[in-house]
């Protein structure tokens, strides 16, 4: 999966952003879309029990772009990333950042995953779960 092109794009794009566009590694995509041993496996059709699924019929290129567009919004709107969790509402989805950092390291992106959005599912006791953006959800 390549990303040059695309933070180039977004880097262009914002003439605020004067640090680099965080990109997940190509690890830590593996975990978002396939998931490891520490979780992740977030493409639909993979069913991992308590996992939340991207839409359906979104490409791996549309969770790219979703992804890197939140990541995006996040560092436009941080002076100082730190670590923690951010939500962005992207494409009719609320998607979750997480940036980490060693202790000495700088701060990157351990994973993403959609939290709800037209066409998430949960799998819940074997059964996947509509999770529908909520009220609260709209004003973003």
């Amino acid at each position: 999966m390549s990303l040059d092109g695309l933070s180039e794009g977004v880097r262009r794009h914002s003439g605020r952003m004067s640090q680099r566009l965080l990109t997940p590694s190509p690890e830590v995509w593996l975990h978002i879309l396939f998931g490891d041993e520490n979780g992740g496996g977030h493409l639909h059709g993979f069913g991992r029990e308590g996992k939340t699924e991207f839409p359906e019929y979104w490409t791996l290129t549309r969770i790219e772009h979703a992804v890197m567009a939140a990541i995006s919004n996040v560092q436009n709107r941080n002076r100082e990333l730190l670590p923690g969790f951010y939500d962005e509402f992207v494409d009719g989805i609320i998607l979750r950042i997480v940036l980490t950092k060693d202790l000495l390291g700088p701060v990157k992106i351990s994973t993403a995953h959609p939290v709800r959005g037209n066409g998430v599912f949960r799998k819940i006791n074997g059964v996947l779960v509509s999770k529908p953006l909520l009220r609260q959800d709209r004003r973003k």
